[in-house]
C-alpha cells in the first residue's frame, strides 16, 4: 500500500500528536507481515520521524490455543503493537441491528475503548503515556500460535502442510493482548 498524499496524512498525524490525540490503527486483514510488506498509513513519517501517539492493532479471537490470532490479521514484530478482540465481535450495524463481525477494524475500537476508559479516569495522562501503559500491561501469551497466512486452507493445499507457529512476542511488539484491568491496576499502584 502507498499513499499519493503521504504528506497530507503525515501532517494530520503530526497535528494529532500536537493536540495529544492517541491514534489507534487497524493492522490490516490480509494475513501479511507488516514488517515486510508496506502498509499505509504508517507511524513512520516521510521525514523519518516515528509518531509516538500511534498504536497499531492486530486481531485476536476468544478461543485459547494456537488459533487465538485471527487467521486474517496482519502482524509484525516491529510494526504491530498488540492484539485485541477482533474475531466474531457482536457489533452494531445500520438499521438498529447487530451482527458478528471480524477484522482488525473490530480490534482497533476495542483498543480505543480501553484507551478511552484510561483517559476518562486518568485525564492527566498524555497520549504517549497511555500508549506506553497499554503496551506494558498486555496479557502475555507464551504458547506458540499459528502465524496468519502461513498455511493455505485445506481445499487449496496439494499436500499436507504444517502451520508455521511462533510466539506472540515474535509477531507483535508487546507480545500480548490489550487488557484494561491490568492497565487500571498498574495506574492505581502509582497513586
Amino acid at each position: 500500500y502507498y499513499s499519493p498524499d503521504k504528506k497530507l496524512v503525515d501532517d494530520a498525524v503530526k497535528y494529532a500528536q500536537s493536540k495529544d490525540v492517541l491514534l489507534i490503527h487497524a493492522a490490516g486483514n490480509e494475513s501479511k507481515n507488516n514488517d515486510v510488506e508496506l502498509s499505509f498509513p504508517s507511524r513512520e513519517l516521510a521525514s523519518g520521524e516515528i509518531a509516538s501517539n500511534w498504536i497499531q492493532v492486530g486481531a485476536s479471537g476468544y478461543k485459547k490455543g494456537r488459533n487465538i490470532i485471527g487467521s486474517f490479521s496482519n502482524y509484525g514484530k516491529k510494526k504491530v503493537d498488540l492484539f485485541a478482540p477482533g474475531v466474531d465481535v457482536y457489533a452494531t450495524i445500520p438499521g438498529s441491528k447487530y451482527e458478528s463481525l471480524s477484522g482488525t477494524s473490530m480490534a482497533s475500537p476495542s483498543t480505543a475503548g480501553v484507551a478511552a476508559i484510561i483517559r476518562g479516569y486518568f485525564p492527566e495522562l498524555k497520549a504517549e503515556e497511555v500508549r506506553t501503559l497499554l503496551m506494558k500491561t498486555v496479557v502475555p501469551y507464551s504458547r506458540k500460535v499459528n502465524v496468519p497466512g502461513q498455511r493455505k486452507p485445506k481445499f487449496f493445499r496439494k499436500k499436507k502442510t504444517k502451520a508455521v507457529k511462533k510466539k506472540v512476542s515474535e509477531i507483535c511488539i508487546s507480545g500480548g493482548f490489550v487488557n484494561v484491568n491490568n492497565a487500571v491496576i498498574e495506574l492505581l499502584k502509582k497513586k
